[in-house]
């Protein structure tokens, strides 16, 4: 998984670094997102507006905060495969 411009933005202020962007679910309810980060503080994921394409079974989006070869891992944990090709958009603070 690889950083993707076009899709994934970073800023910081004066004590951290925060991380923004989108993503699609894989067909587990699950997707890799590529970081910088070496320490996840907080995560925010949400579903992306629904107005173009397939309105998801709401389930529950958690991000583990475990780095791994520079990616965390976000989840639909209740709807799962349900959820597949579905758009989420995520916020994370850290450290680099």
């Amino acid at each position: 998984m690889a950083w993707d411009p076009s899709k994934q933005f970073q800023t910081q202020d004066r004590s951290s670094t925060v991380e923004f962007g989108r993503a699609t679910l894989g067909s587990d309810g699950t997707v890799e997102v590529a970081t910088s980060l070496s320490t996840i503080l907080s995560a925010i994921v949400v579903y992306k507006d629904f107005s173009g394409g397939a309105v998801p079974v709401l389930g529950a989006l958690t991000c583990d905060n475990t780095i791994t070869s520079g990616a965390v891992t976000i989840t639909d944990d209740v709807a799962g495969a349900l959820n597949s090709g579905v758009t989420i958009q995520y916020t994370f603070r850290g450290y680099n």
